[in-house]
C-alpha cells in the first residue's frame, strides 16, 4: 500500500486507484499526468501542449441498476469530499476543474469530459450515468419475439480517447 492509502476507507482506497487510473491512462495516451496534493479540488493535473489542465476523478466500482432502469455506470458531480482525516471538507462546484474523468474500475476504463459538457441549459448536471458497450441491453420485447436493442445514452468506450476532450487533436 502506497502511504495515500494506509488508514483509509474503501471509497477513498477506490477513489486513490482511480486517480492513479487515470494518470496511467492519459500517460499511455501521449499526456503526461500526475495526482494533485490532497485537500485540491482537483484530483489530477495533465499537461496538455505545455498547459497545464485539472481534471477531477470519479470513481465507480462496478455497474448498478435501479428499479426501471438499465445496468450503468453512475457518478454523482456534486459530493463533497474528505481530506486526510476523513473530515467532510467542502462541496466541489462544476467548473473548478478543466476535465472530468469517469472511472469504472471493475473494467478498467476511462472517459474524459470536458467540464462544459457537464451542464444542462446552463445548469451544472448533479450526476452522469455511462453504459459499457461490453453487456447486452435489451429495450422493448415484440409479439414476434424479437427485442428491440438499446442504442441511445452515453457508452463508456466512446469516450475514452482524451484528445476528442480537447480543442486539438493529440500532436
Amino acid at each position: 500500500m502506497g502511504i495515500r492509502e494506509i488508514g483509509k476507507s474503501k471509497t477513498t482506497m477506490k477513489g486513490n486507484a482511480g486517480e492513479y487510473l487515470v494518470c496511467f491512462d492519459l500517460t499511455m495516451q501521449g499526456y503526461p499526468a500526475a495526482m494533485a496534493q490532497p485537500g485540491l479540488s482537483y484530483d489530477v493535473i495533465v499537461d496538455v501542449n505545455g498547459t497545464m489542465e485539472k481534471i477531477q476523478v470519479k470513481s465507480s466500482s462496478r455497474m448498478s441498476m435501479s428499479i426501471g432502469s438499465t445496468w450503468r455506470y453512475s457518478f454523482s458531480l456534486d459530493k463533497s469530499h474528505e481530506d486526510w482525516h476523513g473530515g467532510v471538507i467542502k462541496k466541489r462546484p462544476i467548473g473548478d476543474c478543466d476535465y472530468y474523468a469517469f472511472v469504472a474500475l471493475d473494467i478498467r476504463r476511462v472517459a474524459y469530459l470536458p467540464w462544459e459538457q457537464m451542464s444542462k441549459n446552463g445548469i451544472p448536471q448533479s450526476s452522469i450515468r455511462f453504459k459499457s458497450r461490453g453487456r447486452e441491453y435489451v429495450g422493448r420485447s415484440y409479439d414476434t419475439g424479437s427485442k428491440r436493442q438499446i442504442t441511445w445514452g452515453k457508452f463508456f468506450e466512446d469516450f475514452t480517447d482524451f484528445s476528442k476532450c480537447l480543442n486539438k487533436p493529440n500532436e
